[in-house]
């Protein structure tokens, strides 16, 4: 099969001219229904390439399959059926495409920086990567956007909406006031969103409100603290601590009780 047959590109015959829109394109190309995806034999063929080639499997990840290394060899220690597969079907994707390219795009496409601005593409259970803290003194409206909006290759929205809940109730943030200045949504948009999350890969529409849910969660407790500030936010204290301490001490409050009841029945 001609890799390049169904692309309306001009240039995608000579791979010196190819751009980085095109080298994307040509990974991610649906894999005709007709074929059956045997991805035993794919990762078979992915091996023995990287094997005869100067690659590392780490650079083959990061910079065609954008994953991570380890994540990489999770696949090929145990290559599930392609119609099973949710979170890799993306990487068994772009390695039948690579399977069926020409050494020469191949080459052009490992010189090319081709997810300059994505994030990789993540295990649903990855920890995210904490964002820098920013200076509350030069909090900016652009730069909580630059924030908010950090690209996201894929995430388990029901973890995420979980988390955004646990976090509301530690801070005592109102949907509505999270809604209006951190989403710039609508109270109603956020709460249908949180008590109904579609699956990541079934998302048409939508996706840019789970996306700012993610990147909130996945800043430091004090990022998150600076930029309510920023809006306006007078409680902006996690309360975790104090609800560890009043635990504790209903614990104890329990035992008490518990060691007098034993006492009067004796």
């Amino acid at each position: 099969m001609d890799s390049f047959s169904s692309l309306p590109l001009s240039n995608a015959s000579n791979p010196s001219s190819m751009t980085v829109e095109q080298a994307i394109r040509l990974l991610t190309k649906p894999i005709p229904a007709n074929i059956n995806v045997n991805t035993t034999e794919i990762v078979k063929e992915i091996k023995e390439w990287l094997g005869s080639s100067s690659y590392t499997n780490k650079y083959f990840a990061s910079n065609i399959l954008n994953i991570k290394g380890n994540h990489l060899t999770n696949i090929f220690a145990q290559p599930r059926d392609f119609n099973s597969l949710r979170n890799t079907k993306e990487a068994f994707i772009k390695m039948y495409n690579w399977l069926e390219m020409s050494e020469d795009m191949r080459t052009e496409m490992l010189k090319m920086n081709l997810y300059e601005n994505e994030s990789p593409l993540q295990d649903e259970n990855d920890t995210p990567k904490k964002i820098f803290r920013q200076n509350p003194a030069t909090m900016t409206a652009e730069r909580v956007r630059e924030l908010m909006n950090q690209p996201v290759a894929y995430m388990n929205t029901r973890k995420v909406t979980s988390d955004i809940k646990m976090w509301m109730a530690k801070t005592q943030t109102t949907r509505k006031w999270f809604a209006t200045n951190i989403m710039g949504r609508a109270k109603r948009t956020l709460v249908i969103n949180l008590n109904y999350p579609k699956e990541w890969e079934e998302l048409t529409r939508g996706k840019e409100v789970y996306v700012k849910l993610y990147n909130w969660m996945r800043m430091s407790k004090e990022e998150r603290q600076d930029i309510m500030r920023f809006y306006g936010a007078e409680n902006v204290e996690e309360q975790e601590s104090e609800d560890e301490e009043s635990k504790s001490l209903d614990d104890i409050l329990k035992e008490l009780r518990r060691q007098f009841s034993e006492c009067n029945r004796q």
